[in-house]
């Protein structure tokens, strides 16, 4: 069963089925949304949720961490492609943090030129120009 709850609002964390989501807003207006577990066709809607509004009108920029996830299937590939279409009409830059699983699936995919990719979210937010808080 998918734990139902607003990821909208700072902080909030739900763990069900596999994955727990974790969406910060941060200094600059930079949102982290933090997996946690596997995503695959029973946990993709815990990070839906967590991303379905993004980006926000208030977003500046939008870090997807990934670093702990340990298994990716095409849904959750399917979310990402989503999510980067919307920064991209937005005009809000996406920067993925992701782990070697995940990096495997996006090559063999073909996605991997898709998206702007880091190893850790301070790197990521150095991309940005931000301090990690």
């Amino acid at each position: 069963m998918v734990f139902q709850r607003d990821l909208r609002e700072p902080g909030e964390t739900t763990n069900g089925d596999g994955l727990a989501v974790t969406v910060v807003r941060g200094p600059a207006a930079v949102t982290r949304v933090m997996a946690v577990g596997e995503i695959d066709w029973a946990s993709v809607a815990n990070l839906d949720r967590a991303v379905e509004h993004e980006p926000a009108s208030d977003t500046a920029a939008l870090v997807v961490d990934l670093s702990r996830v340990s298994f990716c299937a095409s849904c959750g590939l399917h979310l990402l492609v989503s999510l980067q279409r919307r920064t991209d009409v937005a005009g809000v830059p996406l920067e993925l943090v992701v782990p070697e699983p995940v990096r495997r699936v996006l090559r063999a995919a073909g996605l991997w030129g898709l998206f702007s990719t880091h190893e850790s979210q301070q790197a990521a937010l150095a991309r940005l120009g931000v301090d990690r808080d």
